[in-house]
């Protein structure tokens, strides 16, 4: 990593701060170009500059597409998709815990649903997951 130093030498510049350090995994992306393009988008804001193309699609596609939608249209959608972004980005976020996922909120209140009907949830998940295994199998049969 380069210091705010060697920064200001490659630079010329007379005063640099001192850099933010951001971490990508190595899985994150497959080279890269495209692992630093991740560190560069910030959720929620769109920009058109280095990486970040997403502030141009939308009238990019409007031209290409000939969608004929007005200037202040385009600037409608693109900040709906910002905001939509950024409460998607806060939404996953707030659910990093093992179990909050949508997947795991829905199991577990279909299990609760089943609790008060008086019903034991594990087997009948045990007989959904039979079915669907026989069903897939006998997919594989005919295809």
């Amino acid at each position: 990593m380069l210091g705010p130093s060697e920064i200001a030498a490659l630079t010329n510049a007379t005063s640099v701060e001192k850099p933010i350090r951001v971490y990508v995994g190595l899985e994150s992306a497959p080279d890269e170009d495209q692992r630093v393009a991740l560190a560069m988008v910030a959720p929620g804001k769109f920009d058109a500059k280095g990486h970040d193309d997403r502030r141009d699609l939308v009238p990019f596609f409007n031209a290409v597409l000939g969608f004929r939608a007005s200037p202040e249209l385009v600037d409608q959608i693109v900040s709906r998709l910002e905001t939509q972004e950024l409460n998607r980005t806060r939404w996953i976020a707030s659910r990093t815990a093992a179990g909050s996922s949508l997947a795991a909120a829905v199991a577990i209140r279909w299990m609760e649903e089943e609790r008060k009907a008086g019903r034991d949830p594990d087997v009948a998940l045990e007989a959904s997951v039979f079915a669907l295994v026989e069903q897939m199998q006998a997919e594989d049969i005919h295809t």
